[in-house]
């Protein structure tokens, strides 16, 4: 398999690997009819050496990933915490509990590394955030919270040979995939990253999500000067998004609306991805669900290597975030309370769906039975995601009621129910 054909079967998750590590600077990350980012290859200036197929995460795994030590779905890790940043600006700017706020700024403030990769506000576009290699504190009040939508981080690779000491990146499960394959096939990279904190990823959304939260808001994208996916100035909590406009009004969307709209807006490549958890990272980081935490929202960590165990034993030491251990948490927990199965088999069924429909699929599913039972809303979900792919439907422009439409009839069915069961009772 090629990148050619990651391309075109709308495999590419847009990590920006490829675009990193291209000798000859032939590929570029461009963005797609539905609103994606996806690699693409200059004829003219590529040279043929299939460097991009050999560390494409979507074509060959990490070696790591296929030792046969780790479990796809959880990993392995050492300890596991709930912490949250003892700065109260940390906490505040950052996401749930501010923990990769504060792990970035100490990083920095101590100098373990001379730059960041990670993701930052855009402020000439607000709804498309871009990646930087973070290297001042200066920069720090522009580092993103959680951004839903396609970032090609690793792009930036390219730009690694320029700083001198060690650097650390915080990324999504692709990114850290396919940074870990650049680094087996280039020691120099290999030797700079000293930390890899991984976040956990459900699922990215096309950027016309967010537009369309902002129009459903009654907005105007072109009058949008902030948006947060989830902020927590209005109900706590894990938060709700959040416009901000250039002429100083702030606009809230319920985080239901951002929920129902997910399935609409997700694309092929998160449909086939199992790797919620960051598995590959040193530490991984996300949303305590399915945990006691109380009145507050502390982030979960994992820390599944040495390096990330003593770095968080570390900022516990110099009292820079308040941590729980919680020594009892398992495999069998974890797969629980972030549906691990249920999204083990979603990624089946839909490459099932893709199959039958004669698309190529990802390393992981190229030996699936193709007697994969598809129920009707697998098939029909992936005809709408490659119609989407395809430019067939305009996800800029669609009307604010259609993909709100399921959740309302859904919601109605329920309330019919409940009234039928209410007069029989009678």
């Amino acid at each position: 398999m090629t990148l050619a054909d990651i391309i075109t079967n709308h495999l590419c998750t847009g990590c920006g690997t490829c675009a990193g590590v291209c000798p000859s600077s032939a590929i570029s990350m461009v963005p797609t009819p539905d609103g994606f980012i996806r690699a693409d290859i200059d004829p003219s200036l590529c040279k043929t050496c299939d460097l991009c197929a050999e560390i494409c995460p979507q074509i060959h795994p990490p070696k790591t990933l296929m030792d046969g030590t780790k479990s796809p779905l959880t990993g392995t890790f050492q300890s596991t915490w709930l912490a949250s940043a003892k700065d109260s600006k940390d906490r505040e700017e950052g996401q749930t509990g501010g923990f990769v706020r504060t792990v970035v700024r100490y990083l920095l403030e101590s100098q373990r590394v001379d730059a960041v990769l990670t993701v930052i506000d855009n402020p000439a576009d607000p709804l498309r955030p871009q990646a930087l290699w973070l290297k001042s504190m200066n920069d720090l009040p522009r580092l993103a919270k959680s951004k839903y939508c396609p970032v090609s981080l690793n792009s930036l690779l390219k730009n690694i040979k320029t700083i001198n000491g060690d650097v650390a990146v915080t990324g999504l499960g692709c990114h850290l995939h396919g940074l870990i394959n650049a680094a087996d096939r280039f020691p120099d990279i290999k030797r700079k990253i000293a930390f890899k904190i991984g976040l956990f990823c459900d699922r990215i959304l096309s950027f016309y999500a967010a537009e369309f939260l902002v129009r459903s808001a009654g907005v105007s994208v072109s009058n949008v000067s902030g948006f947060e996916y989830r902020h927590k100035g209005r109900h706590g909590g894990y938060g709700d998004p959040k416009i901000q406009t250039r002429d100083g009004n702030d606009f809230w969307v319920p985080n239901s609306r951002r929920i129902a709209i997910r399935e609409l807006f997700t694309p092929l490549a998160c449909r086939l991805c199992v790797d919620k958890l960051n598995i590959l990272a040193d530490i991984s980081c996300g949303d305590p669900h399915g945990m006691d935490t109380g009145n507050r929202t502390p982030t979960f960590v994992l820390a599944r290597t040495a390096a990330g165990e003593d770095l968080i034993n570390e900022m516990i030491t110099l009292d820079l975030i308040s941590c729980k251990k919680t020594p009892n948490i398992t495999p069998d927990n974890l797969t629980k309370w972030h549906k691990l199965d249920q999204r083990l088999n979603r990624c089946l069924t839909y490459g099932a769906a893709l199959k039958e429909k004669g698309y190529l699929l990802p390393y992981h599913l190229q030996h699936l039975s193709p007697d994969t039972i598809l129920p009707r809303h697998v098939k029909r979900r992936t005809r709408m995601a490659l119609w989407c792919a395809e430019g067939k439907i305009n996800l800029k422009n669609i009307p604010v009621w259609i993909p709100l439409l399921p959740g309302k009839i859904s919601h109605a069915v329920g309330v019919l129910k409940r009234a039928i069961r209410k007069c029989f009772r009678i």
